[in-house]
């Protein structure tokens, strides 16, 4: 979706400001707010996690500018909990689960949640499908608008840039992180791997003639998001 968090190329944000050993949690509840984000999926429930971005994106934008890192991920979190009927509205208000409510999924173990949160991500997967671009071919990014999540960044759309590395096929996170209203309203899209490449453009393509001729902007882009030049 084109909401604030695509904010690329925008100004009036200024600097972007740098921590010496800035460490990963600055507080203990947003080292629990991820682990929850990455353990709920195992208890039964795994679609839950699929919309973690989608659920941050579609935060308002004037919460979106006045809130942390960490409490983005935590309203994500509780929206998909109470959108999938794990919690209610009033117990989060509360903060206390309902006594009288019956478990509808297998709390995660302690050792599934370890794998899930300090376990090595995923790498490339395999598609039958061969790509479409070599090195060294032109392309240019089709200029695509949805209104769900995506990972083609607005300010490249149109953009035309050379492929310059072929990065092997990942999951198509356009489809990985939505749900489908179907049959089960919250069915996931598979995931669709998709070949992915480097695409180098050059600076003034992207920013205009006031950039540098000599600069260059490099891009890892799914090939869905491409079209020959």
């Amino acid at each position: 979706m084109n909401g604030l968090h695509d904010c690329g190329g925008m100004q009036g944000f200024g600097p972007i400001g740098h921590v010496a050993d800035e460490p990963m949690f600055h507080s203990p509840w947003e080292g629990r707010v991820c682990a929850m984000s990455r353990s709920v999926g195992l208890a039964g429930k795994t679609r839950v996690t699929l919309g973690l971005r989608w659920g941050i994106e579609a935060i308002p934008a004037v919460d979106q500018v006045r809130m942390t890192y960490f409490e983005k991920w935590f309203a994500s979190l509780v929206n998909r909990l109470v959108e999938c009927g794990i919690v209610s509205p009033e117990e989060v208000a509360r903060g206390q689960s309902d006594p009288d409510k019956r478990m509808i999924s297998t709390p995660a173990s302690v050792a599934q949640a370890i794998r899930a949160n300090l376990g090595r991500p995923d790498g490339s997967t395999n598609t039958a499908a061969k790509p479409n671009f070599e090195v060294g071919d032109p392309v240019r990014v089709r200029n695509i608008n949805p209104v769900t999540h995506t990972r083609c960044p607005r300010y490249l759309r149109s953009r035309t840039g050379i492929v310059v590395k072929h990065r092997g096929a990942w999951d198509f996170p356009d489809t990985a992180h939505i749900t489908l209203a179907i049959s089960d309203r919250h069915s996931p899209l598979p995931a669709e791997p998709d070949h992915v490449y480097a695409i180098r453009f050059p600076a003034r393509e992207v920013w205009g003639d006031d950039a540098p001729p000599t600069d260059f902007l490099y891009a890892d882009l799914w090939e869905r998001y491409l079209e020959r030049a």
